[in-house]
């Protein structure tokens, strides 16, 4: 007896079973009501459906959900295009080459399609025009030229690790007023980041990190902070300051303005995004209102598990507040700074390794080999706190720098930091995971792609 006498079947899994060469749809057509059928996780190499031209693959009324994941597919499965009943379609993880063609927009009731991890290039059509999909996953292929044009409002939309290369369009926002996942990371987009993103007001995940994107941060992207879980603007070209506009109910658990050419002080608002776990804002060019000191408000994030402020103009001594209430962290870097004074031996401060600490020529004590000078007693005359500042900055600021340290302040981070990187990137997912339990699948089978759809 064959699996498909069962008739009744309704969800039909053969996932994970090394199935190889070409798979019959025609088999399930003994099923009367099929809702799922999953043939993700196995070795197939083509889909057949022997009625290419017949909406009556599937004698049902019900609407199907079909995942070809993880499979060895090089072309889309030309059959399915008269499907009408699809609702879902996954053929992520794959071989699939070329272009998008044009009738999988077609498909009447389609609400879900995931095409990421492909090598696709083209799109038949940059215009999306279906009405009825709301989860689009495009992400990780080598789709080129400008956004594609949308058509209706999406709630997951993930454009990431490709290579698009236009502006963003104006009116985005019209297409995220449902959205709670939208990414366009890992792209060649430029211009700036429109206001009207804003008006996804619902979205937990905004990330467009890893861009050309210049200009100034949307004010009111601060104030989108009260249900964004995650916002990554991080390596871009923007420029200005970090407005001081973190609502008091912050939602942030990842803020990561890393890599850009951002000025000003850091925000004492950020004191009220009191779930934040990653915070980066490591790597810009800081200047104008700097110098300043480390924010002793920082100490407040008490959920914190790793803080970049590396490769700034940051001055003054590390706050006690900060080493004292920071009690989770576990990777903290302030290299490349203009700090002073003893490292705090307080709580998470006592096992940070001296790399975290490098490049701040004023800084002293353990894991430092510059040793703190013992204290003198004060002065019979003391002059103002700005002179005082001012003395210690001059100090700083006669030293002889060069090359070498110019140079350092790019490079070490990069070469003695590469397993803070993979952490960070790692808890990227993890926080993504939280959020969103989808990331999940991504994170733990990205890694198994690159070999398999390589071969």
């Amino acid at each position: 007896m064959s699996l498909f006498d069962f008739q009744g079947l309704a969800y039909l899994s053969l996932s994970s079973n090394n199935l190889s060469g070409s798979f019959k749809l025609n088999l399930i057509q003994q099923l009367i009501n099929p809702s799922e059928l999953d043939l993700s996780h196995n070795e197939l190499s083509s889909i057949e459906c022997y009625q290419p031209n017949s909406s009556l693959l599937f004698r049902s009324n019900n609407s199907l959900a079909l995942k070809l994941s993880y499979n060895r597919l090089k072309i889309f499965p030309d059959c399915l295009r008269s499907q009408s009943n699809l609702i879902e379609l996954d053929l992520s993880n794959n071989q699939i080459h070329g272009e998008i063609p044009n009738w999988i927009w077609k498909l009447p009731i389609l609400t879900q399609l995931n095409l990421s991890y492909n090598h696709l290039v083209t799109m038949e059509e940059s215009f999306l025009n279906s009405s009825s999909l709301v989860y689009l996953d495009l992400s990780s292929n080598q789709l080129q030229g400008p956004l594609p044009v949308l058509a209706s409002p999406f709630s997951y939309l993930d454009f990431s690790g490709n290579n698009f290369s236009s502006t963003i369009p104006a009116n985005i926002g019209s297409f995220l007023a449902h959205a709670f996942f939208f990414s366009l990371s890992k792209n060649k987009l430029h211009g700036s980041i429109p206001v009207s993103i804003c008006n996804g007001t619902g979205l937990l995940v905004l990330d467009l990190s890893e861009n050309s994107l210049s200009g100034s941060i949307p004010q009111c992207l601060m104030g989108m902070c009260a249900t964004l879980k995650l916002l990554n603007l991080g390596r871009n070209h923007l420029t200005g300051t970090i407005f001081n506009a973190f609502p008091s109910l912050c939602s942030l658990k990842l803020l990561a303005l890393d890599g850009n050419q951002l000025k000003g002080e850091l925000p004492k608002s950020l004191a009220n995004c009191t779930k934040l776990e990653v915070l980066d804002i490591g790597n810009n060019h800081i200047e104008d209102i700097f110098p300043c000191p480390i924010p002793a408000s920082l100490g407040k994030l008490s959920n914190l598990e790793s803080l970049d402020l590396s490769s700034n103009k940051l001055t003054g001594k590390i706050p006690l507040q900060l080493a004292d209430g920071l009690i989770f962290l576990s990777t903290l870097n302030l290299s490349f700074n203009q700090l002073v004074g003893k490292i705090p031996m307080v709580k998470q401060f006592t096992t940070f390794p001296e790399k975290s600490y490098e490049g701040n020529r004023g800084l002293c004590g353990f894991p430092l080999e510059e040793k703190c000078e013992p204290i003198s007693p004060p002065p019979a005359f003391e002059g103002t706190h700005s002179n005082s500042r001012n003395a210690v900055n001059w100090n700083f600021l006669s030293v002889e720098l060069g090359f070498i340290f110019g140079f350092g302040i790019v490079i070490v981070p990069l070469v003695f930091w590469r397993r803070w990187r993979i952490w960070y990137y790692t808890r990227i997912d993890d926080i993504c995971f939280k959020i969103l339990p989808q990331c999940y699948f991504r994170k733990e089978y990205g890694r198994r792609r690159v070999p398999k759809n390589q071969g």
